[in-house]
């Protein structure tokens, strides 16, 4: 891992049960891939984690107490850009 790199690790967000990224730290970082990936997940879970909230609106459809959804970062990240549905909105209302 490099100094400009950051791991995250997640685990029980959604449909993602683990999976682990590298982000660079002050680039443009585009993830893609098919529909039903995690790319959402993964942007919503790294976007509440910066802010600091409760990530239990990821929890896992049908699943039990014992699991939790997390997130690990090998840095802290203080601001997230999500391009998504919503940022979509806010433009075209510009």
């Amino acid at each position: 891992m490099f100094m400009n790199e950051i791991k995250i690790i997640v685990e029980n967000c959604n449909n993602i049960s683990y999976g682990e990224l590298m982000l660079e730290e002050n680039k443009l970082n585009i993830k893609y891939g098919m529909n039903g990936t995690g790319k959402s997940i993964l942007s919503t879970a790294i976007s509440l984690i910066s802010q600091g909230s409760d990530l239990t609106e990821l929890k896992p459809f049908g699943s039990n107490e014992e699991v939790v959804p997390a997130i690990n970062l090998s840095k802290n990240i203080q601001v997230v850009k999500v391009f998504n549905e919503e940022f979509v909105h806010i433009v075209r209302m510009i």
